[in-house]
Order: structure tokens, then sequence, then C-alpha cells
């Protein structure tokens, strides 16, 4: 992705492939989750049917609205959900997440999860909203709503569509997925929220457990502060962004998602980011950092996480730096964000501000195949979190365990090096788009790790 003038992206595209194409949608799949009988809030609530025509629809129905809209307003006691704001996510919608376009997390306030509690993450960009309700009884169900947009239904998506207010309103509709549904495609929410298998306890993640929370949005901490400043650049303070009041966007901080964490007895995470540890070792490196993030830095620490992840053993952890930005691609991101808001320019002329990155961190952000590594580790990096030992082994998936490649049959292998070869408008292709992407070079060196 260049960083010249040139936007990579067109601003009119055909909506992605729908992985759950093959699935039901509206009232027939809602009757499918419905009927296992979960008794959570998120089942309580949209099992009955309300319409569902934006967030702040959802948000009214599963209790998280937010009543009170003034500066004032604190998180706790005001009536309104507790939130957070990410602004770099390794989830699966992470190619779409940084300081300009983040992920956001509402939910269950502390003094009301005594009857269970829910969690709703979003960011713009795909017409999915995930959720993780827990029950009266301790249970943790995870559950994907896709939402219904006009432009799908036409056809032909602006960036205009996904990119701002207005993919938040004017659904056509809902479709609503729980884990048991997602299991086997690649939206499986268990590959991450219950890494160790089926005989184990389903979890909530945040990698960044600890203070100063590296990632996410603050207006105390420098890290946390140089993120919201990226964000109000281009949305300003008025802007309400997944539900959130503009007014309130300062308010976001790590602890509160850090909170509802340890009210559940989650006090680590596996291959946890060490934030304060790796941020000093940032800072040493790169003075400028975190307001200045090139040069990139560099951390020991967090390069042992990286390495650990390399295995197939962890999911990958978040990237070193505060920023995940190109400060040029960000530029001209916020320009055309403002310009656009402002009416200057055409909603078909609006940049695509997902593509932010820079460039020479994607590997490190687990965004693309790194191109020192042989093909066999090519494999393991891009397909170990779904493909692995350690899942449920009655899925299709399981039959492709990247790391037991000396043991797995030619079938596999050649079915393997079909899927990989597949188009970009395949939902099939792999890896999913989603997730990473392979250079040429990488590519090869996959398909001959698989030819022998």
């Amino acid at each position: 992705m260049p960083s010249d003038d040139r936007d990579p992206k067109p601003s009119t595209y055909a909506p992605a492939p729908n992985p759950l194409a093959e699935f039901p949608s509206g009232a027939e799949q809602l009757a499918r989750v419905c009927g296992r009988g979960r008794d959570d809030i998120v089942a309580r609530a949209l099992c009955s049917d309300p319409k569902l025509d934006s967030i702040v629809a959802l948000q009214a129905a599963l209790g998280l609205s937010f009543v009170n809209r003034s500066e004032d307003a604190t998180l706790f006691g005001s009536g309104n959900p507790e939130f957070a704001v990410l602004g770099h996510s390794t989830s699966l919608f992470g190619q779409h997440v940084s300081a300009i376009n983040p992920r956001a997390f509402i939910f269950t306030p502390a003094f009301q999860r005594f009857t269970g509690y829910v969690v709703m993450a979003f960011s713009r960009g795909s017409p999915f909203i995930e959720l993780a309700a827990q029950d009266s009884a301790g249970k943790l169900s995870f559950y994907l709503l896709k939402l219904g947009l006009a432009c799908e239904a036409a056809g032909r998506c602006t960036n205009a569509d996904l990119l701002t207010p207005a993919i938040e309103r004017d659904w056509r509709g809902t479709s609503l997925y729980d884990d048991e549904d997602l299991k086997n495609t690649i939206l499986d929410c268990r590959h991450c929220h219950q890494p160790d298998g089926p005989s184990t306890s389903p979890m909530l993640r945040m990698q960044e457990l600890q203070a100063p929370w590296t990632h996410w949005f603050s207006n105390t901490l420098e890290g946390g502060l140089a993120l919201l400043q990226d964000f109000q650049s281009a949305h300003g303070q008025s802007e309400d962004y997944a539900g959130i009041p503009g007014s309130l966007m300062p308010l976001a901080n790590g602890v509160a998602m850090q909170g509802l964490l340890a009210l559940q007895g989650v006090f680590t995470q596996p291959n946890e980011f060490q934030s304060l540890v790796i941020e000093n070792e940032v800072k040493t490196s790169a003075e400028q950092q975190p307001m200045v993030n090139t040069p990139k830095g560099t951390s020991a620490t967090w390069q042992q996480l990286y390495a650990a992840a390399a295995t197939g053993r962890f999911i990958p952890p978040p990237y070193h730096d505060v920023k995940v930005t190109d400060p040029m691609k960000l530029a001209k991101a916020t320009t055309s964000y403002k310009d656009f808001l402002a009416g200057r320019i055409e909603a078909t002329e609006l940049s695509d501000i997902r593509d932010v990155f820079l460039d020479a961190a994607l590997v490190e952000m687990s965004f693309a195949a790194a191109e020192d590594v042989s093909g066999r580790e090519i494999l393991v990096r891009a397909c170990s979190q779904c493909h692995n030992s350690r899942l449920d082994q009655s899925l299709s998936r399981a039959r492709f365990d990247v790391t037991r490649l000396d043991d797995m049959g030619a079938d596999m292998k050649e079915l393997a090096k079909s899927r990989l070869l597949l188009p970009t408008t395949d939902v099939r292709r792999m890896p999913p788009l989603m997730f990473r992407t392979l250079s040429t070079g990488a590519l090869q060196r996959a398909l001959d790790a698989l030819s022998r």
C-alpha cells in the first residue's frame, strides 16, 4: 500500500463476499438461535424480535443506551453504559481498526451485572457487530449480528456507506448468529475466546490488560491521548461513534474494560502484552514515541511475545508502538473525511480511511507475512490461529492442522493449495483477506511447503 497521493482502494466497490451467505438469515436464522434456549441479555432482548434499524436501537434493546449525553457525565452513576475504545486490534476485523476508525466496546455497568452482562464491539467498515453475553449462571456466549445495509442490496457500496455514521443507521433488517453457528466459519469466535479448545471455558480477551493499556483511548495517558487526538482530528468532538456521544469520547479508558474482566476473575491473558514495559522500551528506542511513530520503536519484551505467537501457540500480539498509522496516509484520510462531512466532496470521493497503516509495520501487526521465513513458517503464522490441534477436532477445518504438516495427507495438502490460489472474491480463499495477506513470494513459499 503506497504512501503517495494514490488511493489504493476505489471509493465504490462490490461488498466483500459474505462468509454467512449459505446460512439462513432474518427471522429464520433468529428462530434457529433462539431455539437453543439461552437465557442471557442478547437472547432475551433479540429473541423478542425488536425492530433494529440502527445501532442506537440495538443499544436500547440491550440496555446499553446513552441516556446522559452531557459533557459532565461520568461513566459511573450517570445512567450510561460503560465503554472503552481501541485504536489497534487483532480481532476478526482488526484490519479496519486504527485511531481514525477505532473499535468501540459498550457494556453493562458494574452495578447491573448481578443478572449477567453484555458487551457490544463495533468498528465501521464491515456490516457486523460482535456481542458477548454472560447469563446469571455464569455461562458466556458469543454472537454476531449481521446488518442489512441498503448498499449491499444495491450491490455497490461506497466508503461513505461503510465508514461514516451512515453504517450505524437505516438498516434493512438484521440477522443474528451465535458461536455454535460460526464454529466452522472464518468468523468463528472460539479460536480467540476459547483458544485451548472445547474442554476449556470461554473467556473475554483483552491482551493489554494492565496500565497504561497501550492502544486504548484515554485523555490522561500519553499514548491514549495521542490516539484520541488523532480520532478527534477527523471526527471532531460532536460526532457520535458506535452510538457513543462525541462529547463523551474523552471519557474512554482501558481501565473500564479491565474492570469488566477483573469482576469475572480474569487477571491474566495468554501471552499477555506487557504495556508498561513495552511502552518504556519503545520510547527508549525512539524518543519521539508515541506522538511520532516514525521511525518505529523496538522492544525486546514484545519480540518475545511475537516469537511465541509465531509458533502457533497463541494469537498474535498487538503491535509494539502506540500508533499503527502512517502519518501521511492518516493526514490524507483525515482531510478526506472532514471534507466529506462538510459537504466539500461527494460520497464516491471519500477515501478508504481504513487504509492508513504503516507499510513497514504490517508484518509486525501480523497483517502480512514475513518475507524472511520459510514456507512452513509462513503457513504456521498465517493459518494456525484457525487450524491447530487444540480446536474442536470434529470441525472440518481441524483436518488441516498446520502445526502437523508432516502428518498431513497429500489430498489435504492439495486442497489447501487450491484454497490459497482462489480469487479474492471467493469466500473460501485462504488465508482470509480480513486476517492477513501473502505477497507473491510468500504465497509461492507456502505452496512449495505444501508440495513436499
